[in-house]
């Protein structure tokens, strides 16, 4: 791990705490902005599945292991929920070395546990690796009372060898715990992407590898 300093003041690429394992295509998601704690999912070289909690001072403070084993190239979603303390992490998809993952599951911050959730209900039990992730919450303005809060898994690839792109948005609804049955379709299937959400809560999503 190295702690990157933007200001050319201060030195750059200062070494800091390791993490416990080396690891590929995981995922690193700031979870405490105060003390620069670090959730990181998945991409165990070893085969193993696990996450771990990692910030610059102390190096590894807690670890675990994934529910379905090795998980690379998913997504992870740093989610606020009204009456928790802490925020939850959304894990979505991704792949082992023999197929792809349908499963998702929540890293739970406030009593550590990982709470599994469907399959994706529109993909027919189907697994993506290397799609994208988009939160969006629409509040109403004038009531001040929110209208949806929905966490988009847009496009990817449902085989290991990344060559079936996928053209289904899946919506998890936040508020119900839960996935519609209803995905919106992409123009055009692709997955190795980028998206941005919008400060209009528009989700934008570019290039990527097609079929």
């Amino acid at each position: 791990v190295e702690v990157y300093e933007p200001d050319p003041s201060r030195e750059t690429g200062a070494l800091a705490n390791n993490i416990s394992k080396p690891r590929y295509g995981h995922t690193a998601t700031l979870i405490d902005e105060t003390t620069f704690t670090l959730l990181i999912v998945g991409g165990d070289v070893d085969g193993n599945g696990t996450y771990e909690i990692w910030e610059p001072y102390m190096g590894t403070i807690g670890s675990g292991n994934l529910p379905d084993g090795p998980r690379r190239f998913h997504t992870a979603t740093l989610i606020e929920i009204p009456g928790l303390e802490q925020p939850v992490v959304v894990i979505s998809g991704g792949e082992s070395d023999t197929a792809t993952h349908a499963s998702n599951f929540i890293v739970n911050l406030n009593d550590g546990q990982l709470v599994n959730l469907d399959s994706y209900a529109m993909t027919g039990g189907l697994g993506r690796t290397r799609h994208t992730a988009a939160h969006v919450v629409s509040v109403d303005a004038a009531s001040g009372q929110t209208k949806y809060n929905w966490l988009y898994l847009i496009g990817g690839f449902s085989d290991v060898a990344h060559k079936s792109p996928m053209s289904s948005v899946d919506v998890y609804d936040v508020a119900s715990n839960s996935f519609r049955n209803d995905p919106i379709p992409l123009r055009q299937a692709r997955g190795a992407h980028s998206t941005v959400v919008l400060d209009d809560g528009s989700v934008l999503t570019t290039g990527g590898v097609g079929a």
